[in-house]
């Protein structure tokens, strides 16, 4: 046992902890099958082709971008399936695997918690990039699988921490930068809205886009303490191995 601030914890406690995060999106499952309305938005893809309208005015072969529709999203649907994957995490976590995740958790590694934050993060920053007018199918794949990487990078820098003590190694530094390309390009989309669009984007999305950016900034500034051994950090390994954001 460890203890934070006054508080005595066990490696118990986390599994409780996980079976409150289990009905913790249990809740939020709930209330968006009720309460939430439906709302699509498309997914199309982009090419070059050549165009019809310019060959007749000018008589030669000349090629145009072009746009089609492949098929609608529905917004929704992405976030039930957000916290579905989320709920069935956790429960994992609390009863069939509970056994390995507290060896690993012993070992000071929770490959799980990466697999599913870079999951959940690459799902959340889909909806965010769908809600900020990216429609392009193979850029939301980029936004995507990016998150993926990220995390990926991080367990890798996990598992190798104890090699490298009270150092940023340059895994840290390539994940953040994996995931802030996914992050740039839709503050990209954002600026072109506000330069050529007529009303730009709601106010609600500004909130929303620094919402995910604090997100996945705190959750970095808590590698970085843990690593750097900051303070309590260190003493409260566990306690923060298991938190997914």
């Amino acid at each position: 046992m460890k203890k934070f601030f006054s508080y005595t914890y066990k490696i118990s406690d986390i599994y409780k902890l996980n079976y409150a995060l289990t009905s913790y999106y249990l809740i939020q499952f709930i209330l968006i099958i009720f309460i939430a309305k439906n709302y699509t938005l498309p997914n199309s893809t982009s090419y070059i082709t050549t165009d019809q309208l310019l060959v007749k005015a000018y008589g030669s072969n000349i090629l145009s971008p072009a746009t089609s529709h492949l098929f609608d999203v529905n917004i929704k649907l992405l976030i039930i399936i957000l916290l579905i994957f989320s709920i069935l995490i956790y429960t994992w976590l609390a009863t069939k695997y509970r056994s390995h995740y507290g060896k690993n958790l012993k070992h000071r590694i929770n490959p799980v918690r990466w697999v599913q934050t870079g999951i959940s993060n690459g799902l959340m920053l889909v909806i965010v990039g769908m809600l900020g007018g990216i429609y392009d199918l193979s850029t939301l794949g980029v936004i995507l699988v990016l998150p993926i990487i990220a995390n990926s990078i991080l367990l890798i820098e996990e598992k190798h921490s104890d090699q490298t003590p009270n150092t940023i190694s340059g895994w840290f530094i390539l994940s953040l930068i994996t995931l802030t390309i996914p992050i740039l390009i839709i503050l990209c989309y954002i600026i072109s809205a506000d330069i050529y669009g007529i009303k730009g984007i709601g106010t609600y999305y500004y909130f929303l886009y620094g919402t995910v950016i604090l997100i996945y900034l705190a959750s970095y500034i808590n590698q970085f303490l843990r690593v750097k051994k900051f303070t309590l950090w260190p003493n409260i390994f566990i306690a923060n191995r298991f938190l997914c954001y």
